[in-house]
């Protein structure tokens, strides 16, 4: 994985630091207000060093057990005097820890279980999914989408079985694919089969560890044209081209769908010949077979040369049959 992992690091980081910056100017504010809790604190986080310090050196037996006993009692006193300060002054002790978002981890996302070792903390696994989720770009309604929850029964009594093969086939794909495989997928089928939703299982299966993009190619398509009344600086026609080019595997939902245009064409040859060229992983579904593919786009040789290369990219060629939203 290449850029994911960093960024979501830098995400956490800084979405840290700005907790740790609120509430530094929080004490601040505190103390111009209650000096006494700010002597009391400067006291005890002296004595909390004092008595590392006291601690490694009774381990060197370099003092003795009494001095450092006379330290724990003078900070359980100092502790006594600012909880009576707090309670006088009505402070919430709460509020002299940093608003963490998650308190198990200090937002750190690691949970130390001794001294030495530490887990991911639930609360970074499930924001890392969130980011994971959002940068493949899945829409609302496939978001979640899981082959765990496939409801075979919305399919045509006739289609279930079918159904069935082809989502575990693509769940086994899912758990063997590997980054530069080479490895591909064509999907096709009616609208209403279920396309989109399997695209979605495939996203939310791989994107913990690999990056992941999803795309309607028609839509990719009017973004790119909307690049042209940017201005400098912003997001260019080449920065979104990369972006698909370069993910280590790309999901194109409902090719076809868009007018076959040469511009639609070209950019469409260019992307899939980069990807087949790399190894890179795609999966693709349509409305169209590849012959249709083919008609559709006449006579231009763009249209030809995706066709064929799709066949090159996607060693596995799969009809969705039946409809689900006859029975929502």
């Amino acid at each position: 994985m290449r850029d994911e992992l960093s960024h979501i690091r830098n995400y956490e980081a800084d979405r840290r630091q700005q907790i740790l910056m609120e509430h530094e100017k929080y004490m601040e504010s505190l103390y111009a207000r209650f000096p006494q809790l700010k002597k009391l604190d400067e006291q005890i986080n002296g004595l909390k060093k004092s008595i590392i310090s006291m601690t490694l050196a009774r381990l060197q037996g370099r003092v003795s057990g009494q001095e450092l006993t006379g330290l724990e009692q003078r900070m359980d006193q100092l502790r006594r005097e600012k909880a009576d300060l707090l309670k006088q002054f009505n402070i919430d002790p709460d509020s002299l820890q940093p608003r963490w978002n998650c308190r198990a981890c200090s937002d750190t996302g690691w949970v130390y279980i001794d001294d030495e070792h530490a887990v991911p903390c639930q609360c970074s696994i499930e924001e890392r999914r969130r980011l994971h989720q959002q940068a493949a770009g899945l829409p609302a309604r496939i978001a979640d989408a899981s082959f765990d929850k496939v409801n075979y029964n919305l399919y045509q009594p006739q289609y279930r079985e079918q159904a069935r093969r082809i989502f575990e086939y693509v769940k086994q794909f899912c758990q063997e694919l590997k980054p530069c495989s080479g490895q591909g997928l064509f999907i096709h089928g009616p609208t209403g089969s279920g396309k989109s939703y399997l695209l979605g299982c495939i996203a939310n299966s791989l994107s913990q560890r690999m990056t992941v993009k999803y795309v309607v190619y028609a839509d990719f398509l009017d973004s790119l044209r909307a690049t042209y009344s940017l201005r400098d600086g912003e997001v260019t026609e080449q920065d979104l081209i990369d972006e698909v080019r370069n993910v280590d595997l790309l999901l194109l939902d409902d090719l076809g769908v868009e007018k076959p245009t040469e511009f639609a064409l070209k950019n469409l040859a260019q992307i899939i010949d980069y990807r087949y060229r790399y190894c890179l992983p795609l999966v693709v579904t349509s409305n169209f077979t590849l012959e249709e593919l083919i008609r559709r786009s006449q006579n231009d040789l763009y249209g030809e040369r995706i066709a064929w290369r799709l066949s090159e990219c996607c060693s596995k060629i799969m009809e969705l049959k039946g409809n689900l939203r006859l029975n929502l």
